[in-house]
């Protein structure tokens, strides 16, 4: 007597994966060189954050400087003013390092996406897969923004407690602590990817890259962030120590209400080098300011980083666009 014949199923090893999830592996395995940099240096940072920053958070609530809400008072000045001469070469010096990792990771990241692929020809056989070149670059766009995002958020939290007592001397620090140093990485990563498929040549781009970042921030940060909100004008308390509002310019006014010139200011100054903005308050001059407050923080955070955020995925958009245009 004769079994009855089974059907045999399919072995293990035919099965496949989806085409998504086995595209989001290749993307893996090709860039996790350049993801196993971007943590190195995120982790290296942090690092160095949560070592020293452990120290002056510490020395910071030994002085009593925790609950203070306001630093007028002479003791407590004078309690905040030890603590700036400790440590305030590291809050002056370590942002403004910090504040171009986006540039750096973006361009070197971005960058080579598309162009080494051009570069070295390779796109004729990836860009000809079942997938689609359409959304393999997307599916690479979106799975790597995602991981410089996630990254960025991350150190930005880390940054946010390290600055915090600065934060409560000098103000908030808007180029890393908050949403708009993970949207300017964004906008370097998919600056990079357009301007690789453009270029198509890996050094070059990223070169480029570089020079366009810096072409969007710069003015960004320089001319529209103040007039995000329109800035109020008041009267500088030359007795405190410690401004945390964030100021754009300062005037004097004469006892008469006229705006004192930088050419008369120089020529008092010249007269009473001692000091003359001392001289300037004893006759009845008075220090006026136009400034953005502190409290406005997360307003310009939320639409400066929408802001880039939003020319970040046009470019992303863009780039997809031109690659399912023309392949080569």
């Amino acid at each position: 007597m004769s079994a009855p014949a089974v059907p045999a199923g399919p072995p293990a090893h035919s099965v496949e994966r989806s085409p998504l999830r086995g595209m989001l592996w290749v993307a893996w395995r090709q860039h996790r060189g350049a993801l196993a940099g971007v943590a190195a240096l995120f982790g290296a940072l942090a690092a160095f954050l949560v070592a020293q920053g452990l120290g002056m958070h510490a020395t910071w609530a030994q002085l009593g400087l925790n609950g203070v809400r306001s630093f007028d008072s002479p003791r407590v000045a004078s309690l905040a003013m030890a603590f700036e001469n400790e440590y305030l070469s590291l809050g002056m010096y370590v942002p403004r390092v910090v504040m171009f990792a986006p540039l750096v990771i973006g361009a070197f990241v971005g960058a080579p996406l598309l162009a080494r692929e051009l570069e070295t020809g390779t796109f004729r056989f990836a860009w000809t897969q079942g997938i689609g070149r359409t959304r393999w670059v997307a599916s690479k766009l979106v799975f790597l923004g995602f991981i410089l995002a996630a990254a960025g958020l991350a150190f930005s939290a880390v940054f946010g407690w390290w600055y915090g007592p600065f934060a409560r001397l000098m103000g908030p620090m808007p180029e890393i602590a908050g949403v708009v140093f993970t949207a300017r990485m964004l906008l370097g990563f998919t600056a990079g990817a357009l301007v690789g498929r453009l270029v198509r040549r890996s050094v070059p781009a990223v070169a480029l890259t570089m020079l366009a970042w810096l072409a969007v921030v710069l003015p960004t940060a320089l001319f529209v962030r103040p007039h995000i909100e329109a800035p109020l004008v008041g009267r500088v308390d030359l007795a405190s120590k410690f401004a945390t509002e964030w100021t754009l310019s300062q005037w004097w006014v004469d006892p008469g209400g006229h705006r004192l010139s930088r050419a008369a200011f120089n020529a008092l100054a010249r007269l009473h080098p001692a000091d003359p903005e001392a001289w300037l308050a004893g006759h009845h001059y008075v220090l006026w300011e136009s400034y953005q407050p502190a409290s406005r923080f997360w307003t310009f955070q939320i639409v400066e980083g929408a802001g880039t955020l939003l020319l970040a995925v046009g470019l992303a958009a863009l780039t997809v666009w031109l690659v399912r245009r023309r392949a080569a």
